[in-house]
């Protein structure tokens, strides 16, 4: 069995339902910044499973708004290099972000299991990087994509939040 909320509310001494709601994205502004960071981190270095919160269907946490340059590279799952170009992040949050304006040279994704990254070409949130994966695909009237951060660091989570 993998670790749970408990585990990791046991760990910080912090009360399961507060690790509850930051892991799931209620009433995340209630709780500080420091302690946000702590439980992810926290949950990160135990393993914690967080592919349980796909299945979500509303959005797990607000978004920021941004118009910043990003390079979006596309990996097959061996590391292949398959696509690279351009895109323009429209928002972010900590767990995911929205990206349009695609300018990709093959304009086409692979048939194979892929991933993508994600680096921020412009301030504030320059060189942040994520390994992604497709949550939205919308093709009218341009090509967009809601992403999902599969692995991010606790820094640039850190820095996420501070532009929230």
């Amino acid at each position: 069995m993998g670790v749970t909320k408990q585990d990791i509310a046991r760990k910080l001494n912090l009360d399961r339902t507060t690790v509850s709601k930051i892991l799931n994205n209620r009433q995340i502004h209630s709780f500080s910044k420091k302690t946000v960071l702590k439980v992810y981190q926290t949950a990160r270095e135990m393993g914690y499973d967080f592919t349980a919160h796909r299945q979500l269907p509303q959005r797990r946490s607000e978004r920021q708004e941004v118009q910043l340059k990003a390079q979006l590279s596309i990996y097959l799952d061996d590391g292949t290099l398959y696509d690279r170009g351009e895109a323009l992040l429209h928002d972010i949050s900590l767990h995911g972000a929205f990206v349009t304006k695609l300018k990709l040279p093959k304009a086409s994704l692979p048939l194979k299991p892929f991933y993508l990254e994600l680096k921020v070409l412009d301030p504030p949130l320059k060189n942040l990087k994520a390994k992604c994966e497709i949550a939205r695909f919308v093709m009218y009237p341009e090509m967009s994509l809601g992403l999902n951060f599969t692995d991010i660091s606790t820094k640039a989570r850190e820095r996420i939040m501070e532009i929230m």
